[in-house]
């Protein structure tokens, strides 16, 4: 009887499937270089999955940064209505005097 590729997919341990799961879509890639120990696998995982949290951590601290830059220039601008809203208060007592 012949083993079909179904077969060969079956016939795999679970922590090979994972380990090609995790570096495919960590878009490392599965390619001409790849690790074939299970600690070169298991390292190959961390550092995919580390490299992915170190992207998270990098795009979240950019995106905080410019938040905060919002949140002082909408200060700002809070505190120049004010004082225009001030302004124009004066103006017009000073029309009606």
């Amino acid at each position: 009887m012949r083993s079909t590729s179904l077969q060969k997919v079956r016939r795999k341990p679970i922590y090979l499937l994972f380990y090609w799961a995790i570096i495919t879509v960590s878009t490392v890639g599965y390619g001409d270089v790849s690790a074939h120990t299970t600690l070169g696998k298991l390292l190959s995982i961390l550092m995919a999955l580390g490299g992915v949290g170190m992207f998270g951590v990098l795009t979240s601290s950019i995106t905080s940064y410019f938040q905060e830059e919002n949140e002082a220039l909408q200060e700002e601008v809070a505190e120049m209505k004010l004082q225009l809203n001030r302004i124009e208060k004066l103006l017009i007592q000073q029309k009606e005097q």
